[in-house]
């Protein structure tokens, strides 16, 4: 005898829940933020910091993120971002990025250093800047 899966309903956030439960949060509370929320607040943040530092070449940046890379089973590795000249964009790829930062996911300020390191990295590439320039003494 197999047993199925209870089919996940939508929640009126769009949150998937289990069928007979009721939402935690009422109108009252804030709602729950998840780490997506986290992350992308982490990325602008030094998005604006790095505009900033670098008007000029970040003027017409697009920045998008994306959940995982779209990279072929070829290549070595994950990963973390693509950065296409072209058309001024950089590519984040939020889970190889908070996954594989071999952090303690407790530890916040650490994660936050990764997401942020990332993010230079990336924009220094697109850029052809180094790194130290965007944001010395931040590391890399």
């Amino acid at each position: 005898m197999t047993r199925k899966k209870p089919a996940l309903a939508r929640s009126p956030r769009g949150r998937a829940r289990r069928p007979g439960r009721s939402l935690a949060v009422g109108p009252l509370l804030a709602p729950r933020r998840r780490r997506s929320d986290a992350f992308i607040d982490i990325v602008e943040a030094m998005m604006d910091h790095l505009k900033k530092v670098a008007p000029e070449q970040l003027q017409e940046t697009i920045l998008v993120i994306h959940a995982m890379p779209d990279q072929p089973s070829t290549l070595p590795g994950v990963a973390r971002w693509r950065v296409d000249k072209a058309a001024n964009t950089v590519h984040l790829f939020r889970l190889p990025i908070e996954r594989l930062g071999h952090h303690h996911p407790e530890d916040r300020w650490f994660e936050r250093m990764v997401v942020e390191s990332v993010v230079i990295r990336a924009v220094a590439e697109l850029t052809g800047m180094d790194p130290w320039q965007l944001a010395p003494g931040r590391g890399s």
